[in-house]
């Protein structure tokens, strides 16, 4: 009788141990697991600019840029690409719970992008502005390995480049349309050239007026106008005459 408790005791032990063995569901893993995933990301011509040639801007992935993971507004990780390449893979760590068909978005080079003050150059605009997003769809979940599998990406632009050539070179430039609600402001860090890079976020399918506030290194204040459209993932050249504002004596008495 007591051999045979013992081996009911036993059964009982093994029983609890596989239930403390067995795998969890992807919707039971605790919300702080961290899991690894990986995910080929490719971009074109026309999504990132990191240097001009010719006539276009030339597109690749750096090993340093940052590629923000979100679920909603939430950031759930950062992901880095393995290689310098128009298309490659990133990988990273993931925070959270997911499960199969979860909608993901990602986001490069910046969390949260800022166009409102920018330094008028390339390598400005690829560290700052030059913002892309992607939506994933997470494929398979591992839950023994803690590792995640999405959808590959295909990256869209969130503004146009434009370079503007400044006729003379200003050191600053204030940018004016009714499609945005604030202005950009661009302080060139290159007085050099009279070429000035500027991210533009998409206002609107019709041309729109620009105008244009600033100062030329003569210390004289210049403005300017232009009608044009911005459409996202396009590259503008665009011709920019700043014309020097005069005081007018008008003759006028104050009695």
């Amino acid at each position: 009788m007591k051999k045979t408790a013992i081996l009911i005791f036993a059964a009982a032990g093994m029983l609890a141990a596989a239930s403390c063995n067995k795998a969890l569901t992807p919707a039971e893993m605790p919300e702080n697991t961290v899991w690894t995933t990986v995910v080929e990301a490719a971009k074109g011509p026309d999504t990132k600019a990191l240097a001009y040639e010719g006539a276009a801007l030339v597109a690749s992935w750096a090993t340093t840029d940052n590629v923000y993971v979100l679920a909603g507004s939430e950031s759930k990780g950062v992901m880095h690409p393995q290689s310098a390449a128009e298309t490659a893979v990133l990988s990273g760590t993931l925070t959270g719970t997911f499960t199969v068909g979860d909608e993901l978005k990602l986001r490069y080079p910046v969390l949260e992008p800022k166009y409102d003050t920018q330094e008028g150059t390339l390598e400005f605009l690829a560290e700052n502005c030059d913002v892309g997003e992607a939506t994933v769809t997470v494929t398979s979940v591992d839950t023994e390995n803690k590792i995640l599998t999405l959808s590959s990406a295909k990256f869209e632009p969130q503004q146009s480049i434009v370079q503007f050539e400044a006729h003379p070179i200003v050191k600053t430039l204030v940018i004016s349309t009714p499609g945005l609600d604030y202005n950009i402001t661009v302080t060139p860090t290159d007085l050099s050239t009279n070429l000035i890079y500027v991210a533009i976020p998409e206002h609107g399918s019709d041309k729109q007026l620009i105008s244009f506030f600033g100062k030329g290194v003569d210390d004289k204040t210049r403005i300017g106008v232009s009608a044009a459209k911005s459409v996202n993932g396009k590259f503008y050249r665009a011709p920019l005459q700043m014309d020097e504002v005069r005081s007018v004596d008008l003759g006028l008495s104050v009695f």
